[in-house]
């Protein structure tokens, strides 16, 4: 569906015209905290009486990107993916980072705390320069350690090979559509819809938002078995059957 099919439908859910002081603009920002929602994939299930509840929390296969961009010599941070231009997803999780040298040869980066690397003396010498081999997430920025030395990889830039998961862009045209609202378009109703009767005080809400839950852990469901595949069970011997028979 397009940005403005789920519009109608969520206005439709709503009935806006009993609302005091609904905007368009209104369902367009919940239909975009809907699909940012969806896109962090994760589910608050209820638990018995005593119990907290359970946060299930998954990371969808079809939201990953991939970005690269190239080191500068002695420099330790570089921004990450912020979604300004629609085939640059927003960076929301790391998945896999790698450099790739002169000689074109990929080397993936090993992920730390910052404060690990720079506070245990076993890691001293990535304080200094020479080849990244590690890497840490914080303040929004990509840390490399040890510091780029582009003496070491024949006086060029490494390439910083990203792959993440990310945050789909914001919709803003009506024709504009994604992932979520193409093959997953009821999810993104129920929340947007959740969301607006919530904003109004309505206890709809309520309703709306176990939809979109309940839909939601079907999806995680659904794409941990298309990432792991089934349960191989291989040939079964024939009773009295010795192996190899």
């Amino acid at each position: 569906m397009q940005f403005s099919e789920i519009q109608a439908a969520v206005n439709d859910d709503l009935e806006t015209s009993h609302f005091t002081n609904w905007t368009a603009d209104l369902t367009k920002r919940w239909i975009n905290r809907a699909v940012r929602w969806a896109c962090e994939g994760q589910v608050v299930l209820p638990q018995a009486t005593g119990i907290l509840p359970l946060t299930v929390s998954h990371d969808f296969s079809f939201l990953t990107n991939e970005v690269q961009a190239g080191t500068i010599d002695e420099q330790r941070k570089y921004d990450l993916p912020d979604g300004s231009t629609a085939d640059i997803w927003e960076w929301r999780k790391d998945k896999n980072i790698e450099l790739i040298d002169a000689s074109n040869y990929r080397v993936p980066l090993r992920k730390f705390h910052k404060r690990d690397i720079e506070d245990d003396p076993l890691f001293a010498l990535l304080t200094g320069k020479g080849t990244p081999s590690h890497f840490c997430i914080e303040q929004f920025k990509l840390w490399l350690f040890c510091l780029p030395d582009h003496s070491q990889n024949s006086d060029t830039a490494w390439t910083i090979n990203m792959e993440y998961y990310g945050y789909l862009p914001t919709l803003t045209a009506d024709e504009d559509s994604n992932v979520l609202t193409v093959k997953f378009p009821d999810l993104i109703e129920s929340k947007a819809a959740a969301l607006g009767f919530e904003w109004a005080k309505d206890p709809a809400w309520e309703y709306f938002d176990k939809q979109a839950n309940k839909r939601l852990l079907e999806m995680i469901t659904n794409d941990q078995g298309t990432e792991l595949g089934g349960i191989e069970r291989g040939m079964q011997p024939t009773a009295g059957a010795k192996i190899g028979a």
